[in-house]
C-alpha cells in the first residue's frame, strides 16, 4: 500500500479526516468572518464607511461581499437580491456548501449532524439578523444612523463568529483525538495470490 493510504485505510479514518478537512474549512470560513467584523466595529465616520468599500479584506466573507452587492443595487427586488446571493460566491463558499452536502449524503452524516447542526442553526440565525439590520439600515435618514447599524453588524458577527470559533477549537480537539485512536488500526491488504 502507498504510505499516504495509510492516513484513510479504515472507515474511522475516513470520516475522522473529513470531519477534520470540514472542521478546518469552517474555522477558516469564521476567521474571515472575524476580520470583517473587526473592519466593521471600527468604523467611525463617514469618510470611513467609504475607505471600508475600498479595502480587500471587506470582501473575504459572503456576508460582506452580499452586502456590498446590495449598496450598488439601485432597486431591491427580490430577483436583484437572489442574482446578487450567486454573485457573492466564491470558492470556499461552494467548498463549504459540497461538503455541508457531502455530509447529508453520507454514512457519517447520522454521528455528526447532531454535533455540527448547531454551526448552520446559528449561521442562519445570523444571516436572518443581518438581513434584517441591513433592512433597517436601508431605510436610515442620517450616516450616523447607517454607521450604527454598520457597527450592530459587526458586533453581533463578531460575537457569534467567536462563540463558533470556540466551538469549532474544542470539536477540532475532540475529532483530532479520535484521528489518533483510529491510527492505532491498520488494515491490512490481501492479494489473490495470497488466498
Amino acid at each position: 500500500m502507498i504510505k499516504l493510504d495509510r492516513f484513510m485505510d479504515t472507515r474511522a479514518k475516513r470520516g475522522c479526516l473529513f470531519r477534520l478537512l470540514y472542521l478546518l474549512l469552517v474555522c477558516w470560513i469564521m476567521f474571515t468572518y472575524l476580520q470583517t467584523a473587526r473592519i466593521l466595529i471600527s468604523i467611525d465616520s463617514y469618510e470611513e464607511l467609504f475607505a471600508v468599500l475600498g479595502k480587500p479584506a471587506i470582501e473575504r466573507s459572503y456576508g460582506s461581499r452580499l452586502i456590498l452587492l446590495g449598496m450598488s443595487q439601485p432597486s431591491g427586488t427580490v430577483l436583484s437580491m437572489a442574482v446578487n446571493a450567486v454573485r457573492a460566491l466564491r470558492m470556499e463558499n461552494v467548498l463549504f456548501l459540497i461538503a455541508v452536502v457531502l455530509l447529508h449524503i453520507a454514512d457519517i452524516y447520522r454521528s455528526v449532524y447532531k454535533k455540527y447542526r448547531v454551526f448552520f442553526y446559528v449561521l442562519l440565525f445570523q444571516l436572518i439578523l443581518l438581513i434584517v439590520i441591513s433592512a433597517y439600515a436601508a431605510r436610515s435618514v442620517s450616516i450616523q444612523e447607517l454607521i450604527g447599524y454598520v457597527c450592530a453588524m459587526g458586533w453581533l458577527i463578531s460575537i457569534e463568529q467567536t462563540l463558533l470559533f470556540f466551538l469549532c477549537f474544542a470539536y477540532l480537539i475532540q475529532v483530532i483525538k479520535e484521528y489518533r485512536e483510529a491510527m492505532l488500526f491498520d488494515a491490512v491488504e490481501i492479494t489473490e495470490k495470497e488466498i
